[in-house]
């Protein structure tokens, strides 16, 4: 049985709504600049102006890289623990 995983993302993220779905960009500065990843807004609750996202830990996203033009899939509990790595710097 997969687990849910929220994240409530800290100011320093910005996003941008694209049609069904929002764009979050991982914060500027360093190896992530220019890197973000999309999810459906069915997955999205946005309170107060903070975005808070809720998928299951095996879900597949996409992350993408704008510099170097690539993506990659990778699952939502990757993408959640290494968020909480950029957050507690």
């Amino acid at each position: 049985m997969s687990k849910l995983y929220g994240y409530e993302l800290p100011p320093e993220f910005k996003y941008e709504e694209i049609e069904d779905e929002f764009k979050i960009y991982l914060p500027e500065g360093g190896s992530l600049e220019g890197v973000f990843f999309t999810v459906p807004k069915e997955y999205t609750e946005n309170t107060n102006g903070r975005l808070k996202i809720t998928l299951k830990n095996k879900d597949v996203i996409y992350l993408f890289n704008e510099k170097k033009g690539t993506y990659q899939t990778i699952r939502w509990k990757q993408v959640w623990m290494g968020l909480e790595r950029i957050r507690r710097k």
